[in-house]
């Protein structure tokens, strides 16, 4: 399958882009106007929302387009806690716990808490939010002018 392609404004945030790689025809949405979708998401995911738009708006990375994959990494974002928490609350029996039938078994909120790392993870690597995605992005510097008599070329 591969590596996921990577955003055209990543590249050019980057200053890996290529006219040759880059879709001309590549649909371009709004980046202005987009506000929280309070009836999607809970007063914690709202909070995520808060942490992340913010950031991904000035960076100019996210568009109206992307509304529904940060609401995703909002919800995922916001599970993992939530697991990390009912573990947490469990204490030293957080990882398994007797059944009914008397036998042991694997707390269900460990493979909640995993998944929903596994799937943030993945959307923050869509956004660039990851530190090892970001080590492939960079602000573009301006360029020092070249001095000399002949603007850096020679004779």
């Amino acid at each position: 399958m591969g590596r996921k392609a990577t955003p055209t404004r990543l590249k050019v945030i980057s200053g890996t882009d290529q006219k040759c790689r880059v879709n001309s025809d590549e649909p371009q949405y709004q980046t202005d106007g987009i506000t929280i979708p309070h009836e999607w998401l809970t007063e914690d995911e709202q909070g995520y929302w808060a942490h992340f738009a913010p950031r991904l708006i000035n960076s100019k990375v996210m568009t109206q387009a992307d509304i529904v994959s940060l609401v995703q990494l909002c919800k995922e974002t916001a599970l993992y806690f939530k697991a990390c928490k009912m573990i947490e609350n469990l204490g030293a029996a957080g990882e398994v716990y007797l059944t009914p039938t008397g036998t042991w078994a694997r707390n269900p909120w460990l493979m909640i808490r995993k998944q929903a790392f596994e799937s943030s993870g993945k959307r923050m690597a869509e956004f660039g939010l990851n530190p090892a995605d970001r080590t492939r992005v960079g602000i573009a510097k301006a360029e020092k002018s070249p001095g000399g008599k002949y603007g850096g070329l020679r004779d």
